[in-house]
């Protein structure tokens, strides 16, 4: 799952379920109402260099899952990280984490006793630290940056959000 947008979807926007081996990456996630990615029920996902930006939470390993993330920013969120056991019959979640960018978060990560987040590397900045990203997941926090411009353009010229958004391509 790569270079796409995920704009203002209701619930999750990445939704895995007994899934192997899946790459996430180069993706923009904004304003989920529930989860950006949400990994679950003995999956394994790979989530590298994508922008999660104003989702209720990141990104979700729950229920046996295992999530290896990278160089991911996170900006934002009400939560960034979450590892937890929603079902009885699986056990906790977890999430490995490294060279990670958390910007304004209301809380960059949680776990249940369950489960386990492990981070190395995080950088936890501020707004304008720009230059201390990663290059590959800057370049997906400017191409949403832009994205939300040219909405935000057609907004201010029609009063209403454009009718067709295209797929957000490289």
């Amino acid at each position: 799952i790569s270079g796409n947008l995920f704009f203002k979807n209701g619930g999750d926007a990445v939704d895995l379920s007994g899934s192997r081996d899946i790459e996430v990456k180069n993706n923009g996630i904004l304003l989920s109402g529930d989860k950006g990615c949400s990994v679950g029920e003995n999956s394994q996902a790979f989530i590298r260099q994508n922008f999660l930006a104003w989702n209720e939470m990141g990104i979700a390993a729950k229920d046996l899952s295992r999530i290896q993330a990278e160089e991911n920013i996170y900006y934002r969120n009400k939560l960034a990280l979450n590892a937890y056991q929603k079902k009885p019959i699986f056990g906790g979640g977890q999430t490995d984490s490294k060279g990670e960018s958390f910007i304004g978060n209301f809380e960059n990560s949680k776990h249940d006793l369950q489960s386990r987040i492990t981070i190395q590397g995080e950088r936890i900045l501020k707004a304008g630290d720009a230059e201390q990203l990663p290059s590959s997941a800057a370049e997906a926090a400017q191409k949403t940056s832009a994205f939300l411009h040219e909405l935000k353009v057609s907004w201010a010229k029609t009063g209403q959000w454009p009718e067709k958004i295209e797929r957000w391509v490289k």
